[in-house]
């Protein structure tokens, strides 16, 4: 039975384009300077253990301020009291049920809710929050309301599993990552191990609610930023290490 589950295990393994991956030899000899391996997180300070469980995207706001989504469905704002200076933190809204259940297992995501990419604009009065059910959501950092922005793209594809969020350059539009359009979250591992390009790079434009597909069979794009003073997109392909760059008229890329 064990040698029967090695093998099960191995066969995703063998049959994934990743199996292609070499070692570049000379990474081994290259000096990284600041990305030079250390033990620095060793002595970090693990905050809210047990409370604040499974931050996923962290932006931090004009005052030094932290806002993260937690595994329970929770959205919160970790800052420094005015008194004493510790730490504290706020819940700023749930994208889903409030339940003890939540945060116990990934199965319960849809009824708890999932907050994974978020980004302030707007002057940070509004906060964009991709939920691995809801999809793209809006929340008023004055009000607390969460409101719907879109749940699937122009062409009728559910956005599967959006995953991170940037605001365009000219602040008219929002980059998205939906690493998969087969595997929800609860079963990323698949989309992981099945090797299928289904990922896509979206947009979601203000003006008129439409969300555009810049490209598409990608292999799980996560991760996403803005170029410093560019409007191109950077993108990272999750396992196969590959960072990959939008730019222009959206479409045109290159590694």
């Amino acid at each position: 039975f064990a040698v029967l589950a090695l093998l099960v295990a191995a066969v995703p393994f063998l049959l994934s384009p990743l199996n292609d991956c070499v070692p570049i030899p000379e990474l081994a000899s290259r000096k990284l300077g600041a990305l030079e391996p250390n033990s620095l997180l060793s002595e970090a300070e693990h905050l809210f253990r047990g409370d604040l469980i499974g931050p996923e995207s962290l932006v931090v706001d004009s005052s030094g301020s932290i806002i993260t989504g937690l595994a329970d469905g929770r959205i919160v704002k970790i800052y420094e009291r005015e008194a004493d200076g510790k730490l504290t933190y706020t819940v700023l809204a749930r994208t889903g049920i409030d339940d003890p259940k939540c945060g116990k297992s990934i199965e319960f995501e849809d009824e708890c809710g999932r907050p994974l990419g978020l980004e302030l604009i707007n002057h940070e009065t509004t906060l964009i929050v991709l939920d691995s059910k809801r999809g793209v959501l809006s929340l008023d950092m004055a009000s607390k309301r969460l409101t719907t922005l879109a749940t699937h793209s122009d062409d009728g594809k559910k956005i599967t599993l959006p995953n991170a969020v940037v605001e365009s350059s000219n602040g008219k539009s929002l980059y998205i990552t939906d690493t998969s359009l087969v595997h929800r979250r609860n079963r990323i591992f698949w989309a992981a191990m099945s090797g299928a390009k289904t990922g896509r790079l979206l947009a979601y434009h203000f003006a008129n609610r439409s969300v555009t597909v810049i490209a598409d069979r990608l292999f799980m794009p996560n991760g996403l930023a803005r170029e410093h003073q560019s409007s191109c997109v950077l993108v990272a392909m999750t396992m196969i290490g590959e960072v990959k760059r939008y730019r222009g008229k959206c479409g045109h890329h290159r590694r």
